[in-house]
């Protein structure tokens, strides 16, 4: 069940789990999100959900570091 890290952003990685068949073709892809203390955040979803999750996490970071109150998500 080969993993490739796709993003990694303030210490959250966005992964890709791939499994294959028999025959070494994949047959499911699904992504995970792990935060910096290695635990998973969530897992199973699609890319574009990935993407999105991983924004919303890291949002609230980059504001903190510019000094911007938190926002919060679907605001």
């Amino acid at each position: 069940m080969p993993v490739t890290v796709l993003k990694n952003e303030d210490g959250y990685k966005l992964m890709k789990v791939s499994h294959s068949g028999e025959d070494g073709s994949v047959i499911r892809e699904h992504h995970v999100i792990v935060d910096p203390d290695g635990e998973l955040v969530q897992v199973g979803m699609t890319r574009p959900q990935a993407d999105a999750l991983l924004r919303a996490l890291t949002v609230d970071i980059e504001a903190r570091q510019m000094g911007a109150s938190p926002v919060a998500v679907g605001q």
